[in-house]
This record gives structure tokens, C-alpha cells and sequence, in this order.
């Protein structure tokens, strides 16, 4: 074989050899990366289920003990998805009052996107967690919540709810509500009208 022949075969040879090599890293990384997405699926799905698995557990039904290593597992998720301590199971009321206790630990912030669900957890202050939920609104600055306030005021009136409407009077006084803090002053004066009545009714 003459020495030209030799001098082409070899960058040849080193092309070739550089293409399989490109293509088996392109190979690699794309089977790693499907690998890595598969895998946090798994996790993802795994750590639904383990959250699913502790609201179950913070019914009045579990062990004590049980109850409590839930609701602390819980606050410690700091990006733990509230909605699901607010859309609970349908015998609703034995988780009520642990998933009050970890909301109550929550800011005005986090708890903004549900803010009137907790309203309407006024509804009835006999509810479990319902003077925990009370405590906690009462805690916020009027500021950030007086327009949320005065939704679910209009909401209790539309729907002719005296007994959501006159607790929500009881939290007016409860926080130190006053005239001048409402947007709407109607609206404050329909509902101090309706809790003077209750009052006297009484």
C-alpha cells in the first residue's frame, strides 16, 4: 500500500472514529435525561400520594400520635398545595380541625388563594377549626383583607345566610372592624343593621 493510500486511510479512520463517539455521547445523554424525567415523575407522584396519605391522617378517627406527626409533616411542606386542606375528604368535618391548625401557621400570603373558603368557614363557629380559622383572619393586617371581607359579607347576604352573616358581624367586633375600614360603607352598615337585630332579638 503506497504511502498516499496510508495518508488517507487514517484521517478517515479518526473521522469515523469521532462520529461514533459524538453519536454514542448524543445517545447517552438522551437516555439519561428520559431516565432523570422518569424519575422525577415517580417522585412527584410518590410525593402526592404521601401528602394524600397524611390529610387522611389528620381524621379525628387516627391514633393521636398519628394525627399530630401528620399536621407537623405537613407544616414543614412549604410549598404543600392548601387546597388540599380546604377540599378535604366528604366526612369533611373529622379532618376540619387539624387542617385548621396547620392553615394557622400560614401567612396572609399563603393562604391568599383560599382566603374565602376561610371565610365560609365561618359559617358555622361550631364548625372544628372554625375559631382556630377566626383567630388566623383576625390576625392580618384589614389592609389585605377587608376586600375579601366584604366578598364574603355580600356573598351571605345573596345567599340569605343569617347565621354565616351575623358570625361575620361577630368578627367584625371580634377584630376591630370599623366603618372607615370598609370600601363599600353600605355594605357595612346592611350587616351591622342585621347584627343589631340578631342582638336584640336575642
Amino acid at each position: 500500500m503506497s504511502s498516499y493510500n496510508l495518508g488517507l486511510i487514517i484521517p478517515i479512520k479518526k473521522r469515523i472514529a469521532f462520529t461514533i463517539l459524538r453519536l454514542s455521547i448524543l445517545l447517552m445523554t438522551h437516555i439519561s435525561h428520559c431516565f432523570l424525567n422518569q424519575l422525577s415523575e415517580r417522585v412527584v407522584v410518590m410525593t402526592d400520594r404521601h401528602i394524600d396519605d397524611l390529610i387522611q391522617n389528620l381524621s379525628w378517627t387516627k391514633e393521636k400520635s398519628v394525627q399530630e406527626e401528620a399536621v407537623e409533616e405537613l407544616k414543614s411542606i412549604s410549598d404543600l398545595d392548601l387546597t388540599k386542606l380546604i377540599n378535604l375528604p366528604s366526612n369533611l368535618k373529622e379532618y376540619m380541625d387539624n387542617a385548621a391548625q396547620i392553615l394557622s401557621t400560614c401567612t396572609f400570603e399563603r393562604v391568599e388563594t383560599v382566603i374565602m373558603e376561610l371565610y365560609r368557614w365561618l359559617q358555622d363557629l361550631n364548625w372544628p377549626g372554625a375559631i382556630t380559622i377566626l383567630n388566623l383572619l383576625s390576625d392580618f393586617p384589614k389592609e389585605k383583607t377587608i376586600q375579601y371581607f366584604e366578598k364574603a359579607v355580600t356573598e351571605a347576604i345573596e345567599m340569605n345566610d343569617e347565621s354565616w352573616l351575623d358570625n361575620l358581624s361577630y368578627f367584625t367586633r371580634f377584630s376591630n372592624y370599623s366603618y372607615e375600614d370598609f370600601d363599600n360603607k353600605e355594605l357595612y352598615e346592611l350587616m351591622m343593621k342585621h347584627a343589631d337585630f340578631m342582638w336584640s332579638s336575642n
